[in-house]
């Protein structure tokens, strides 16, 4: 059934507050928002502290290679070798138990059929693979300007996948349902508010936790005690430079995306000869 409720309503659950949305669909939405905060503290915390805290680039690159490196390798285990393990091992139980009980009947033993031991599989859900994604590319654009290389390590890593999703697909889980969409739904809000968040970090890292921006201009600072420093008066003019760099990036993504539709005018155009034939 339906649920057919307004967004005002709420329920007690287990001591927690709970809203009940009006349908599947808005819920996903709340439900995806809320899961990629929750893991965008627990990956990217320890970042921004680093890069915005103790202002340690170095030390920032070297958190995030580990981070990044370290949760792909963990994805691969545990997302394929260990479920793939662990299939093979219930396929060869269900192929033994089956095979004594047509024995203990005196039977002739028969094969399982594909259907049968499809039937025994996992069914697949592609909310875990679309986080994995979404938190993969906020390594690469959030902190880019400290780790440029993470960009090109993303890709090797990207491949791997896909041969393990491949696995995934044809012998761990169920063949997934097919399901009409015209996008990818509030994934692409949310890589889109990343895209904008990561001008402001990457501009920050540039102006306050590197020494990119000292090497530039090294009229406007000076070395004290092993770190970099404003000189006096110059701290304004900096930071005026970090926030019109911010300004101007920003406004160049808004021109490319108002100027360069997402859908060309070709395709525009057949949708609608289409629609109007039929």
């Amino acid at each position: 059934d339906s649920v057919e409720h307004s967004n005002d309503d709420r329920m007690r659950y287990g001591g927690y507050q709970v809203a009940i949305v009006g349908t599947v669909e808005e819920w996903e939405k709340s439900f995806i928002i809320k899961r990629v905060v929750f893991e965008a503290f627990d990956c990217y915390l320890a970042l921004f502290y680093i890069a915005f805290y103790r202002f340690d680039v170095v030390a920032l690159r070297n958190e995030l290679v580990g981070l990044f490196t370290g949760d792909e390798l963990r994805r691969l285990g545990v997302e394929v070798v260990l479920p793939l393990l662990t299939m093979l091992f219930q396929r060869k139980r269900t192929t033994y138990k089956m095979t004594a009980e047509k024995k203990a009947s005196k039977e002739k033993p028969v094969e399982l059929s594909p259907a049968v031991l499809d039937a025994s599989l996992g069914e697949y859900e592609a909310f875990d693979d679309y986080l994995e994604m979404v938190v993969q590319f906020g390594y690469i654009t959030l902190f880019a300007s400290a780790f440029p290389l993470c960009s090109g390590i993303s890709i090797v890593f990207v491949l791997v996948e896909t041969m393990a999703d491949s696995i995934k697909m044809l012998y761990i889980y169920r063949r997934p349902r097919v399901r009409r969409a015209s996008g990818i739904g509030v994934w692409y809000s949310v890589m889109y508010f990343m895209v904008i968040a990561s001008i402001l970090t990457n501009c920050f890292i540039l102006g306050f936790s590197s020494e990119q921006l000292m090497q530039w201009m090294p009229n406007m600072f000076k070395h004290e005690d092993g770190d970099q420093q404003f000189k006096m008066g110059y701290g304004r003019y900096v930071v005026g430079m970090v926030f019109t760099l911010e300004h101007i990036l920003i406004l160049l993504a808004l021109a490319i995306e108002f100027l360069i539709p997402s859908c060309p005018s070709s395709v525009t155009t057949a949708i609608a000869r289409r629609k109007y034939l039929a």
